[in-house]
């Protein structure tokens, strides 16, 4: 897959707006879906491990920073990759989750206060530190102590069933060492290839003209996800377990490292590296100590796994989207390299945003030739001097696309008296329009609104996106010719294409891959995309800080174009735009932020224009709400006050594991107001509807919900 360069890749997440935001995640989404199933599912990944860490690190610090704009596909809420159809497939007991990334001291300090924060304490708990092997997850099913099942990670909560290939390991035992054994139990663990048999297959391979494979993981992966369990068996593959999944909770351990000790026990291997430390200084050490160690171990490890070491906390502080609160990995860092920037140009994006971008020589890192690179923005380039001509170490951190990190120590560091000095430009490079330097940002923006072709161009590439209209076979090339023809001025002229007569394509007979069939074909998907669901009606109107989770909130309270229209008015008249505003912002996710956005955006009359005549070019469904099985889900909720008994995060997340919403106002839309001590004005108006519970009968609903 070429990345290409996002239009904000540039930019660090704190120097991003909303829109910016929305724009970069939907590009990170894409990114990080197409190397995930590269990864895990075709074992044929194109990037590095530290180059995919740095997509999933900007994707969660963005999120961070704009928790509105998070996308219902968000690559912090899944797991691993659709499982491949050439294996049966098989559930895990519970889903596999994916564990959030650390890369410093400082990182590894805010995971320890998130717990802490989460717990209401300020108890510092001990921790073990095991290895972060890079192999392919496993699930091992034993019933009654005999192996059953062998599954792969796949999606996290579905994977591939090899159970066959899994028989064929020796260090997987094919019954538990035990005489009482659970009734079930999954085992889990990382299947994986030692250097020195990873060396010795490629040599094999090499010698039978077999092509060889790129590292240790792959081998491992293509390995274990043979259709013939005999390949397998002729692998030199090695399992270590870390965890199990117990339904029954029949076995009593109360700590992690008691936990390995009783794996160790039934017969399976386990991480020989692994320590428990007991404050955060030890942990860091044992990270430079392994760091150093790492070249010389004899399988391959891309860093260390801290976890909570008492169980009982574990089982507490739970899971968050995809990765389990009490556990973090600390990566090793990124690979760097050394080049000349040979050129910087500027790019405009959707917005009008201008972005300097450094062309450099061709360099080699982590097995991708690298000829661009990010340099944020004018300021940025000021602050780490950099100029054409200059040696810059870049590493690819931050994005699928380097980032320069500054200059070579190894090189001059002052600019040649004759080397320019990079200035942003006066008018906009793509439309000649005046740049307008942002008082409260560093971003230069072009004035020229959708005059500028390049803004123009964004706003039709996010109206066709997949979370928006997702017209099978439109893209870009299209876009650029319709415009360039006058065929199309706004998005919904795309609906109008074929009362213009198939005749009128014809001009474009002659481009490459277009043609009278090619126009059909674009007719038909155009017409499919008239029927659209609801939120991805609201996503593809670019409104900014509405992103595709923001947009299926909106859909869900409103249901229909009509209603949002009505509230969107409302916003903009003075007499009802307070009621419209509480209204909205009544919605657990939805804040003044994504408030103001949408009335600036209403209030613009092409932008409501563009909506009426979608409403009658389109036919939007209704967004209808999901069954429920409990008479607890569905059902929404609100905190208010201090709880004596839990933090608002914690009771937060036992609240959504019942199957409630948790709302962060009250309204006539809400069922369960839980009053706590020192409450505020939710309590009254609470009061007022009587759906106010103490904290106690809230306890007693839990119990009751357990039980």
């Amino acid at each position: 897959m070429k990345s290409g360069l996002s239009p904000y890749s540039t930019y660090t997440p704190e120097e991003l707006t909303r829109d910016q935001a929305i724009q970069e995640l939907a590009y990170l989404e894409k990114q990080i879906r197409y190397h995930n199933e590269r990864y895990h599912r075709d074992d044929a990944p194109e990037i590095s491990d530290a180059a995919f860490d740095a997509l999933m690190h900007r994707n969660t610090t963005i999120e961070k920073l704009f928790p509105d704009c998070v996308r219902a596909d968000s690559p912090s809420i899944k797991v691993g990759a659709p499982i491949s159809d050439i294996f049966t497939k098989a559930a895990h007991l519970e889903p596999m989750l994916s564990l959030d990334n650390a890369f410093c001291a400082e990182d590894l300090q805010t995971f320890i206060t998130r717990i802490q924060r989460f717990l209401n304490t300020d108890t510092s708990y001990d921790c073990v530190v095991e290895a972060k092997y890079d192999g392919l997850s496993v699930a091992l099913r034993y019933e009654q102590g005999v192996l059953v099942r062998g599954t792969t990670r796949g999606d996290g909560r579905v994977g591939e069933n090899v159970t066959p290939n899994v028989r064929t390991i020796n260090t997987i035992p094919h019954t538990l060492r035990t005489a009482t054994p659970p009734p079930v139990i999954e085992i889990r663990g990382e299947v994986f290839m030692n250097r020195h048999d990873f060396i010795e297959l490629n040599t094999r391979r090499t010698a039978a003209t077999e092509p060889v494979f790129a590292n240790p993981r792959n081998a491992a992966a293509g390995s274990l996800r043979q259709l013939d369990e005999r390949i397998t068996a002729s692998r030199p593959l090695t399992f270590v377990a870390y965890s199990w999944v117990e339904p029954e909770k029949n076995t009593t351990t109360s700590t992690q490292r008691a936990l390995l000790d009783q794996l160790q026990t039934w017969g399976f291997p386990i991480c020989p590296l692994t320590r428990v430390c007991h404050t955060k200084e030890a942990i860091m050490r044992r990270y430079a100590e392994m760091g150093e160690k790492r070249a010389d171990l004899p399988f391959e490890i891309d860093g260390l796994v801290v976890k909570i070491n008492n169980l009982d906390i574990q089982r507490r502080l739970g899971s968050v989207g995809r990765s389990p609160r009490w556990a973090i990995a600390i990566k090793f860092p990124a690979e760097q390299g050394i080049t000349r920037i040979t050129a910087i140009t500027i790019q405009v994006g959707r917005t009008g945003v201008l972005t300097p971008v450094a062309t450099l020589e061709p360099i080699g890192i982590g097995g991708v030739v690298v000829q661009r690179a990010s340099l944020h923005n004018a300021d940025e380039i000021a602050r780490k001097n950099l100029f054409v001509g200059a040696r810059v170490i870049v590493q690819r951190a931050g994005d699928v696309i380097p980032q320069v990190v500054g200059l070579s120590q190894s090189s001059d560091t002052h600019k040649h008296p004759d080397s320019p000095v990079f200035q942003m430009p006066h008018e906009c490079p793509v439309c000649q329009s005046p740049i307008h330097k942002d008082p409260q940002k560093v971003a230069y923006r072009c004035t020229g609104g959708l005059r500028c072709g390049a803004q123009r161009l964004g706003r039709f590439i996010h109206f066709i996106s997949k979370g928006g209209f997702n017209i099978d076979g439109f893209g870009e090339r299209h876009v650029k010719d319709f415009i360039d023809r006058s065929l199309i001025a706004t998005p919904a002229d795309i609906f109008t294409l074929r009362s213009q007569q198939t005749a009128t394509l014809t001009p474009l007979a002659h481009l490459p891959g277009w043609g009278v069939t090619s126009a059909q074909n674009l007719f038909a998907a155009i017409d499919d995309a008239r029927h659209v669901p609801f939120n991805r009606f609201i996503y593809a109107l670019g409104i900014p800080s509405v992103g595709e989770r923001t947009a299926k909130l909106l859909a869900q309270r409103y249901e229909t174009p009509e209603y949002l229209a009505e509230l969107f008015d409302q916003l903009i008249t003075s007499e009802t735009a307070h009621r419209a505003a509480e209204d909205l912002m009544s919605i657990d996710g939805i804040g003044e932020a994504v408030c103001g956005d949408v009335r600036t955006f209403w209030a613009e009359p092409s932008n409501k224009k563009l909506f009426q005549d979608l409403c009658t070019h389109v036919t939007v469904k209704p967004h209808t709400q999901i069954s429920h099985t409990t008479e607890l889900a569905g059902k929404t909720i609100v905190f208010t006050g201090t709880l004596k008994h839990h933090t608002r995060a914690e009771a937060k997340t036992i609240a959504e594991r019942m199957g409630l919403t948790v709302g962060s106002s009250v309204s006539t839309q809400t069922h369960f107001v839980v009053v706590g001590e020192a409450p505020g004005s939710k309590a009254k108006k609470a009061h007022e509807l009587g759906i106010t519970i103490s904290e106690d009968a809230w306890l007693a609903l839990i119990r009751t919900h357990d039980s």
